[in-house]
């Protein structure tokens, strides 16, 4: 313990923070943090201000086989993939002397903002920021799959944005590699994030485009403020949402689908609906208040309606790769000298002034 400073809150019933002496001095950010499935997250500050780091403390690591297994997956994906979108692990440590008498298990991380969640209830964002940060989900999920990994749980939560706008993917516990072969564990990730691949008990093994999914369905709730496959009947299952949105399951769908009781009731229910106007449903979920509107969804209507058709594919081989949505039409956005300037020279000059800030301030992106 002398290689490790004690960290407690208020409350003396809550376990110590143990953290290495070299943060000595670092300030804990009580609003930072947070709590979730495997662990407890704080926010500390360097003396000057200059720089962030999250502290995870996996509480019970051991607890169960399910628990420790998830950590594992966490620890050991952070520590081998590398991304500027990925969160990006500083160490890992234990406060205990081996692997017998591992009690808590720590990691260190950059601070990448606040959850993606909190910016959707603000609503206080740009169809612009809505395309950017699908762009940055797109490169970070397109990085896991060309290195052959399934993230499985993409959902607002394992989300971060920080000051500068910039999206950081999180929440590992779920990740798996991709095998072809091998039969993959249902109801995995977030309910209304989640592909029908991952809500029924599915034949042999599914792939990355679980994730392709997801990532539609986040898109949805950021135009819209609310997640999209949630109805207001509180019985309805996330699937049966999903049945009344995109209509009929397909007959290679069902082939997939091993338990025939549930192969036999899905096709009976979703022989009811039609694929519905994907556009009519996003204008009619608009939350108000929110900074995007239905006039943003009518700007971008074809390109929005093309990129949602080919990804909320019940059939997951009708879903684009993140290779293919990357350069998709409604992703892309104008760049800034391309924009029209008014015809005044002072007032071309102080639109310009504030691009060319905007891009001395806004961090690098590398394609």
């Amino acid at each position: 313990f002398e290689r490790f400073l004690e960290v407690r809150s208020g409350n003396n019933w809550t376990p110590p923070f143990h953290i290495p002496l070299s943060y000595s001095g670092w300030n804990v950010d009580n609003g930072g943090g947070g709590a979730g499935s495997l662990g407890t997250v704080k926010k500390f500050d360097s003396p000057d201000g200059s720089r962030s780091v999250a502290v995870k403390r996996f509480s019970t690591p051991f607890q169960t086989r399910d628990r420790a297994q998830l950590i594992l997956r966490e620890l050991n994906l952070l520590r081998t993939i590398n991304h500027e979108n990925i969160v990006h692990l500083i160490e890992c440590y234990t406060v205990e002397n081996g692997p017998t008498d591992m009690e808590s298990i720590y990691h260190i991380t950059d601070y990448c903002g606040e959850p993606l969640r909190r910016k959707i209830d603000a609503g206080q964002y740009s169809m612009d920021h809505a395309k950017k940060w699908t762009r940055e989900l797109l490169r970070a999920v397109q990085h896991l799959h060309s290195n052959g990994v399934i993230h499985r749980n993409l959902q607002p939560d394992n989300i971060c944005i920080d000051s500068c706008n910039k999206l950081t993917l999180i929440g590992f516990g779920n990740a798996r590699t991709i095998d072809r072969r091998a039969n993959m564990t249902a109801l995995r990730g977030t309910q209304p994030y989640t592909s029908i691949e991952q809500l029924v008990d599915w034949r042999g093994a599914y792939d990355e485009k679980v994730d392709i999914w997801s990532v539609s369905a986040i898109l949805c709730e950021l135009i819209t403020g609310q997640p999209f496959f949630i109805s207001e009947n509180q019985s309805a299952t996330s699937l049966k949402v999903q049945i009344e949105f995109c209509g009929q399951i397909g007959q290679a769908v069902l082939n997939r689908i091993a338990n025939e009781a549930d192969r036999q009731n899905l096709d009976v229910y979703s022989r009811r609906y039609e694929r519905k106007d994907f556009i009519a449903i996003l204008r009619s979920r608009m939350l108000f208040n929110r900074s995007i509107g239905d006039v943003d969804i009518l700007a971008n209507e074809d390109s929005l309606r093309d990129f949602i058709e080919h990804t909320l594919q019940f059939d997951p081989d009708c879903r684009m790769p993140a290779d293919r949505a990357l350069p998709h039409s409604f992703l892309r956005t104008t760049a800034p000298w391309e924009l029209v300037l008014p015809p005044n020279d002072d007032e071309a000059l102080a639109a310009l002034r504030q691009h060319i800030w905007r891009e001395i301030t806004e961090p690098t992106v590398r394609r």
